[in-house]
């Protein structure tokens, strides 16, 4: 039990995840669907995708293209900017996740010897730039992997989508940056099978088909705040074609609360377990510009 607790409070997504998960086999039994259940096709592609950039990561190319970008920096607001920036382009190929497992230990580093009072503002900048940069291509997150998959989007399609929302986005980060960090220094849906019987599953389907229908982008806004913005995606795909709304919907909706995505966590994690952080503090500023941008981002999209 001493070692339990310990685990369980520096793994408690882990543990909370796997929990839900136990009580999920309440709704629907386990059975011999259960295999099918997983998108094996998402998964490799993430595999390989992951394993590619840790390779590059160990080769030590991600922390000299760093210090080569760092040399001209001479102010804490160009600094925070020419990171945020940095960790925006990097999210769209080697997604938000390994983006910012990437610069937040070196942000951590370079802050510690010029002005750790920035900190915060400049890993939640940070953190915002990796959830908005990850969303302009189809590899920079997972569930934008997902969908790109699922609905058979083509390249130019998905890009019509996002662009106008990611350009905006990156403006967005560097306007708040500018004001307030100072110092020196279409396809067919596939089949859903469990043991319930096809009727019910028709009926449920049909039901939710018809909720969605022009709610699809503030249902998936939504629920990602509270199941996170790649289980959404994958949960909402089923019942709607329209791609546009859900992929908006969930990358947008990476903003929010923590959970909203697993990246913002990651973040969090990494700024907590630092010398001398002060998590209360971080929560406060990051639901402050996380809320700020989505509301703005959702107005402008609705509008």
């Amino acid at each position: 039990m001493n070692k339990l607790i310990p685990l369980l409070k520096k793994e408690a997504i882990l543990f909370i995840a796997a929990l839900l998960a136990l009580l999920s086999m309440i709704a629907v039994p386990p059975d011999a669907r259960y295999g099918s259940y997983i998108d094996y096709s998402v998964l490799g592609l993430l595999f390989c995708l992951m394993a590619a950039v840790a390779g590059l990561k160990n080769s030590g190319l991600f922390d000299s293209l760093s210090q080569r970008l760092l040399v001209r920096v001479h102010t804490v607001k160009f600094l925070t900017a020419v990171l945020a920036s940095c960790v925006f382009v990097c999210s769209m190929f080697m997604t938000n996740d390994v983006a910012l497992l990437t610069f937040v230990p070196i942000t951590l580093g370079i802050f510690a010897r010029v002005d750790r009072k920035k900190l915060i503002f400049a890993i939640v900048m940070e953190t915002l730039a990796a959830n908005m940069g990850s969303m302009l291509t189809p590899i920079g997150n997972p569930q934008n992997l997902f969908i790109y998959s699922f609905y058979r989007l083509n390249i130019l399609r998905f890009f019509e989508y996002v662009l106008p929302i990611g350009v905006i986005s990156y403006l967005v980060i560097m306007g708040l940056i500018l004001v307030f960090q100072n110092g020196a220094m279409d396809a067919p849906r596939p089949k859903i099978e469990t043991g319930i019987a096809k009727k019910q599953i028709d009926a449920v389907r049909n039901a939710l088909s018809l909720f969605l229908e022009g709610r699809v982008f503030i249902v998936s806004v939504l629920g990602s705040q509270v199941i996170s913005n790649v289980p959404a995606a994958m949960m909402l795909s089923r019942f709607t074609t329209d791609a546009r709304q859900l992929l908006l919907g969930v990358n947008i909706g990476g903003l929010g609360t923590p959970i909203a995505s697993l990246a913002s966590l990651i973040s969090f994690r990494l700024y907590s377990q630092s010398e001398g952080a002060a998590p209360g503090k971080f929560f406060k500023v990051f639901t402050v510009y996380n809320v700020a941008l989505l509301l703005v981002l959702c107005a402008i999209f609705l509008l």
